[in-house]
Formats: C-alpha cells, sequence, structure tokens
C-alpha cells in the first residue's frame, strides 16, 4: 500500500469501503512514519480507538 493511500484510509477510518485488514495496514504504516504532519491528532486518536474496538470485539 502506498503511504498516500494509508494516510487517506486513516483520514476516512469510518468508510465501509475499507476492509478491517487494510485499516490495521494502513494504520501501521501511518505509526511508521517519521513525521504525522498531515495527520490531525484527532485522526490519530480516532485510529487509536478503530484499534482498541477491534482488539476487544475480536
Amino acid at each position: 500500500m502506498q503511504l498516500s493511500t494509508a494516510v487517506m484510509i486513516v483520514k476516512n477510518l469510518e468508510n465501509k469501503k475499507f476492509s478491517d485488514d487494510d485499516r490495521v495496514e494502513a494504520i501501521t504504516q501511518v505509526v511508521d512514519m517519521p513525521s504525522h504532519h498531515s495527520v490531525t491528532k484527532d485522526e490519530l486518536l480516532k485510529a487509536m480507538r478503530y484499534l482498541i474496538d477491534i482488539f476487544y470485539e475480536g
């Protein structure tokens, strides 16, 4: 997955067209970025909430 795609997915986690695997891969790539200026704090917090939710529901 290209980094630009990963950032777009993280910015749109609620979009149903993305699979859980795509979301997790995108979050992983964004977390590994050297800087996070293109992703807001709110978007990062939503990503954390998403991971927590799938961990406890899965």
